[in-house]
């Protein structure tokens, strides 16, 4: 396991954007800002604290808006509809301050000691930086089912798309800013929940074929309690649309083959 570190910089005019994806938390958002702005203290000044709400049906929105009066690093973004992790990610993304843009999941199962090495690892000068279920999984405590699942969809995800990642779907990732911006006028923001959890596939498989920079470390990760993906339905939903993305690039390549003769 490679121990996590501090980032060494972050202070002055830089700031570390983090950002939190949520659909119907209520029952654990309040405990995970007061954790996660405890890690965040060691950033200094130079952070602020996202939550980018999905269109939530339930006091997760309320909540958050109390807790700002109390963390003046805490913001709040409300999408008015619910259009899955990524989308709700991109978006808050683009309205972020900082220079070095993160995301983690609500439920905390990545461990909040390895968040400084989000920041640190894109100081270091990678452009992206993300954690790795795969890279050590003596520290993974997961259900067999949903291990299997995991090594069929990111095995399938290296054959397809020739992918050097072990782990495309681990909700733990940073950017430097100028890599996000570039990857999202790739990859768009979609108007609807049409590509489920593959936003993050999508988005690591461009920046491999954009040859950008990309630390994959080792995460003590816990599955959650709240996993309520519906495996049989997001499955089919994610292997549509990557099946479309394998096609998109199949054309690009020959088209650029065919101008490069």
């Amino acid at each position: 396991m490679e121990p996590a570190y501090l980032p060494r910089s972050i202070k002055g005019d830089r700031i570390f954007s983090l950002i939190i994806p949520t659909y119907n938390e209520e029952k654990i958002i309040r405990q995970t800002i007061e954790k996660v702005m405890r890690s965040l203290k060691n950033f200094g000044n130079g952070y602020e604290l996202i939550i980018s709400d999905d269109c939530s049906k339930d006091k997760t929105v309320e909540i958050v808006k109390g807790m700002k009066k109390r963390y003046k690093n805490l913001r709040l973004i409300e999408n008015s509809v619910n259009r899955g992790r990524g989308e709700a990610v991109s978006e808050a993304f683009l309205k972020a301050r900082g220079d070095i843009l993160a995301f983690m999941d609500a439920d905390l199962s990545t461990d909040l000691e390895h968040l400084p090495s989000l920041a640190s690892y894109i100081q270091d000068g990678f452009d992206i930086s993300i954690g790795s279920r795969w890279k050590n999984r003596k520290n993974v405590y997961r259900t067999r089912f949903r291990m299997f699942t995991s090594f069929l969809y990111n095995n399938f995800v290296k054959i397809t798309f020739e992918s050097k990642i072990d782990d495309h779907e681990c909700g733990f990732k940073s950017f430097k800013k100028d890599v996000f911006l570039d990857l999202v006028n790739r990859v768009g923001i979609k108007e609807s929940n049409e590509r489920g959890v593959a936003w993050d596939t999508e988005v690591l498989v461009e920046a491999q074929r954009r040859g950008y920079k990309i630390k994959e470390f080792p995460v003590k990760w816990k599955e959650s309690k709240k996993s309520e993906i519906k495996i049989l339905k997001e499955g089919i939903k994610v292997f549509k649309h990557l099946s479309h993305l394998r096609i998109k690039y199949f054309k690009d390549d020959i088209f650029r083959s065919s101008n490069q003769n």
